[in-house]
């Protein structure tokens, strides 16, 4: 699941979306952000807390076609608002979960197929999965960081690392630059790309059956405004804006 995409695409009534926007208020606040650099017969690829389920996700799809795909070792977290420990149970061995104020954090260290992993991102969008992985030829590895960054800190670019193999620069480039025209020269050539965004709130739209109630309000209300989306090719730069309503 693309958060960005879904929201350029419009389809920003999915709850999952709903519940990355919650903790804004009425202002201007940073977005994820990804860099993409090629690196001889590699890519690298850093970025923040929001693009790593996405990433995650394109890397255990693009490693669990082959059968001999082999497992990858995995460890960190999984965040969510609710208890999916009986959930994930079967598919992926969790060593503890912990609950929180109001989150809880299940650990997880082991080696698990491809398959099943690409299948937790897709069950799960509303978590995240903060999640270690490294193929069984170091060919394609991620490292991500275990928490969830306090709301109010400044977006934190370097959240999560990954390389992989040149091979997957097409499907990296249709998921996290979807809407930009490049052709074969053009992938060929670039030495960095950098996607940003930056949201703005206008409006806190609340349900009327949640207007005397503070608490519910907060959680069930939406977010209204826009959303600045840049990319950058080296020193050409594409501008975009999108509607939110989320």
């Amino acid at each position: 699941m693309n958060l960005i995409k879904e929201i350029v695409e419009g389809n920003c009534d999915k709850d999952y979306i709903h519940q990355r926007f919650v903790k804004y208020s009425k202002g201007n606040f940073g977005g994820p952000v990804i860099s993409i650099k090629k690196a001889g017969k590699k890519i690298k690829i850093a970025g923040s807390i929001d693009y790593v389920n996405t990433l995650g996700e394109l890397i255990a799809n693009n490693n669990g076609t082959a059968s001999d795909a082999g497992n990858f070792k995995v460890s960190g977290t999984i965040v969510s608002r609710r208890d999916i420990s009986g959930e994930l149970d079967g598919k992926i061995p969790l060593t503890k979960t912990k609950k929180r104020i109001g989150t809880f954090t299940s650990e997880v260290k082991c080696e698990s197929d491809p398959k099943i992993l690409a299948g937790i991102y897709r069950e799960f969008p509303d978590a995240f999965i903060l999640l270690s992985l490294s193929a069984p030829d170091k060919s394609v590895t991620l490292k991500t960081k275990k928490k969830v960054p306090r709301a109010g800190k400044d977006v934190d670019d370097k959240f999560f690392s990954a390389t992989l193999p040149e091979s997957v620069l097409d499907f990296v480039l249709g998921e996290f630059c979807f809407d930009l025209d490049m052709n074969e020269g053009d992938k060929k050539g670039f030495k960095e790309i950098t996607v940003s965004h930056e949201y703005q709130i206008n409006e806190i739209v609340i349900p009327e059956e949640y207007k005397n109630d503070p608490a519910r309000a907060r959680v069930n209300a939406k977010r209204k405004g826009t959303m600045k989306r840049v990319i950058l090719v080296d020193s050409v730069e594409q501008r975009t804006d999108c509607d939110l309503l989320v």
